[in-house]
């Protein structure tokens, strides 16, 4: 008789099917209202991974939200409000998640004085978040190189890629490399970080979309069978219209703008269409439940911190991260 077990983990750290429950614990423990399932046979469990539907038999614990060395991000009951542009497939409500209702799900408080207690961002939490800075792995871009989509930024159950772009004239001779593009996508993976000399901010803002677009089609398969929205942020309003708003006007014009003028930065806006062609090519193949979510999200850039909401606390970390590592304070 076989009495393995498997511990399937749809809402959590960190996704996936667990031999064992405490790997399962460990990946929904201090996360709030997590899915996870326990079931008899890997069919089973794969089939709940990939769809969420319901089986024999289920686990549960009570969890609490906390901040812990390995967890940096934290989720809260109140849903962001930043409106994004650009969605690539077109679905705008960006609803990716299996039933909430699901065995496995955490019992929480919803007292208003508690839902306050877990939004706010304690003073230790804060002095971690700081610490971690230093800890923050980034290397040049290489298909060779694995970006661990797993250990991805996951705020409010939906992933984040944080993309920005530096530049600035050079004060000596010796200061060579005035410009930078900085990519965060978590504390556990190896970001992005490259310096180059004399490219325009909106050059080295593309450059960093392009990359965050790169990583999503690398990594397709992994993010399907995860089944998260994926938000790529920018403090770039230009970046974000361009491969947007102004994308499709500048295609039928052959590459020109409305006053007839040649666009500007064309190679890399192609470069960043040819992934979002790819995306929706990859989505035209897939059921309406497995299809690729992708948001751009604009940000303004130097915001004070605001401690009183996780969500917006998580994305000014976030934010901060990639302009650390654009301007190559990481």
């Amino acid at each position: 008789m076989n009495n393995e077990k498997y511990y399937v983990v749809r809402k959590g750290h960190h996704i996936g099917i667990f031999k064992t429950w405490g790997e399962c614990k460990k990946a929904v423990e201090g996360y709030k209202n997590p899915i996870f399932r326990k079931f008899d046979t890997f069919e089973e469990a794969k089939e709940f991974l990939k769809t969420g539907s319901k089986s024999s038999s289920s686990v549960n614990i009570t969890t609490k939200t906390s901040l812990t060395d390995k967890t940096i991000q934290l989720t809260t009951t109140k849903k962001s409000k930043t409106n994004g542009n650009g969605n690539v497939n077109g679905n705008s409500n960006g609803n990716v998640n299996g039933n909430d209702n699901a065995n496995g799900n955490a019992n929480t408080n919803t007292h208003t004085n508690e839902t306050k207690s877990r939004n706010y961002v304690s003073d230790e939490e804060i002095l971690k978040m700081k610490q971690s800075l230093s800890t923050i792995k980034s290397s040049h871009y290489s298909d060779d190189l694995n970006y661990n989509v797993r250990s991805w930024t996951l705020i409010d159950d939906e992933l984040y890629i944080f993309t920005d772009g530096s530049s600035r004239k050079s004060k000596t001779k010796e200061d060579y490399f005035n410009s930078g593009v900085g990519v965060y996508i978590g504390l556990n993976c190896t970001n992005i970080k490259e310096q180059y000399n004399e490219k325009t901010n909106n050059q080295c803002e593309l450059m960093g979309m392009d990359y965050a677009f790169k990583l999503i089609v690398k990594y397709y398969r992994e993010l399907i069978d995860i089944k998260k929205v994926i938000k790529i942020v920018s403090d770039s309003e230009y970046s974000i219209k361009a491969c947007s708003v102004w994308l499709s006007s500048w295609k039928k014009n052959n590459w020109r703008t409305a006053k007839g003028d040649d666009v500007k930065n064309k190679d890399l806006i192609e470069s960043i269409d040819a992934s979002m062609q790819r995306i929706k090519l990859i989505n035209s193949k897939l059921s309406a439940s497995d299809k690729l979510k992708v948001k751009l999200i604009h940000v303004n850039s130097h915001q004070a911190m605001d401690r009183t909401d996780r969500t917006k606390f998580n994305i000014w970390f976030g934010n901060l991260c990639a302009d650390g590592l654009a301007c190559n304070k990481l």
